[in-house]
């Protein structure tokens, strides 16, 4: 064959594949293209100087990253979405403005709200029953989280309980000031003494719920 004639026959094949595969509006406005069998359509966007619209989702480590990221891409129709069962928030970039002018919605950014290692350690520890010993060394380890009463105190008082671990408590008595009283009966060496130990109802810890 002829090149000449080659180049005749392709050139009528490719006009004729375009003919075929000329956009077409539908009555609702959408566009579609029909294309011959065993052809397809190619997005030539990669050859673009930019990318037509950004198309990512992006999860930031920190509220700080997370405010400035939405801040420098945000849009009329940028909506932040906060999911509270989740502690999540999802910034929605190219969001639609309302039903008349609607975006992509593929641009996001996303803030998983991580609980601090603080918040972790003490949220492992509620409801778990602790020996007396176990007890004093949490407290001991966690001491700078406790503001009210004084850390030192609770210590003190967790260390008192892990020295007289062998004794025997009698009874707690509540306190006018919010303390429970405890009595006790020691046995050292055939004799026996009794005390008091005044414990605090509750304490208050001063700690982050979230990383940053």
């Amino acid at each position: 064959m002829e090149p000449n004639t080659l180049n005749t026959d392709f050139t009528a094949s490719m006009k004729a594949g375009v003919a075929l595969a000329q956009k077409t509006v539908l009555t609702d406005g959408a566009d579609m293209a029909l294309v011959p069998d065993e052809y397809k359509i190619q997005d030539l966007e990669k050859f673009h100087p930019a990318p037509r619209r950004i198309q990512q989702s992006i999860t930031l480590s920190d509220a700080t990253a997370f405010i400035q990221y939405v801040k420098r891409f945000k849009t009329n129709g940028t909506t932040v979405f906060a999911d509270l069962k989740e502690t999540k928030f999802t910034a929605i970039l190219d969001y639609s403005e309302d039903s008349e002018n609607t975006a992509w919605g593929e641009h996001r950014a996303v803030y998983n709200c991580p609980l601090s290692r603080c918040w972790e350690t003490w949220q492992k520890a509620d409801g778990k029953g602790m020996s007396q010993t176990d007890f004093a060394k949490f407290i001991e380890d966690n001491l700078p989280d406790i503001v009210d009463p004084d850390g030192s105190q609770i210590l003190t008082i967790a260390k008192t309980l892990e020295a007289k671990k062998n004794v025997d408590f009698k009874s707690g008595v509540k306190l006018s000031n919010g303390e429970t009283q405890f009595s006790y009966n020691e046995e050292i060496k055939g004799t026996s003494s009794g005390g008091t130990i005044e414990i605090p109802e509750t304490f208050k810890l001063g700690i982050e719920v979230f990383e940053g």
